[in-house]
């Protein structure tokens, strides 16, 4: 049975005039079976922003002796990545636009360290 209009036995949309923090869920009070639905991924998550950055520096000691140091920064802005990993199903209030993983790995709090190296 059709019950939102679109030709699918499936509600998969949420209706127009949703938004993240309120989406209109077709055949939940106030809002009609067969309402105009939102385009695909029209309510998906953040873009993907992430900064590393390294800081060296190298001092020779002697002919063919160095040591160097640096400092490298992972994710500078702090930002929690999660690109489109987002729970989807719209009936499911509980996961509905909550994140529900990282990007591949990439993501988490800013993360550093000091290091050194010594060439000879």
């Amino acid at each position: 049975m059709d019950t939102d209009g679109d030709g699918r036995t499936t509600i998969d949309r949420v209706c127009a005039g949703s938004t993240v923090a309120a989406p209109l869920i077709p055949g939940r009070p106030g809002v009609p079976f067969g309402c105009t639905q939102v385009p695909q991924n029209s309510l998906r998550g953040d873009p993907f922003v992430q900064l590393n950055t390294r800081f060296g520096w190298s001092h020779g000691i002697r002919e063919q002796m160095k040591i160097r140091l640096y400092y490298e920064m992972f994710n500078l802005f702090n930002r929690d990545n999660f690109c489109n990993n987002f729970g989807e199903n719209a009936n499911s209030s509980s996961t509905f636009n909550q994140p529900l993983g990282y990007c591949d790995g990439y993501g988490g709090p800013l993360r550093s360290q000091f290091g050194f190296r010594f060439e000879f």
